[in-house]
């Protein structure tokens, strides 16, 4: 089996954060606190999946409106080292 190795790129967090809002039709008062959390969580796992480090996620939600604020977001992926 090989291995491959690519060089280790700069993963380096980037000084600005990172804003996503959605906007949305009127979301019911009771869903909101969920939907605060789910964002979060969804973020996190999508940042892991595609190798992004990140220092801080923040969401917040009103009726017409969902925003996420990520903060370190990495300017680069981690690298994956693959076995073939």
């Amino acid at each position: 089996m090989a291995k491959t190795k690519k060089e280790q790129p700069d993963t380096k967090a980037s000084d600005r954060p990172l804003l996503l809002e959605i906007g949305t039709e009127e979301i019911p008062a009771r869903f909101l606190l969920p939907a605060i959390s789910d964002l979060k969580d969804i973020a996190a796992r999508v940042f892991e999946e595609y190798r992004l480090d990140y220092r801080n996620i923040n969401a917040f939600a009103t009726p017409r409106r969902l925003s996420l604020i990520a903060e370190g977001v990495s300017v680069t992926q981690r690298d994956m080292a693959k076995e073939v």
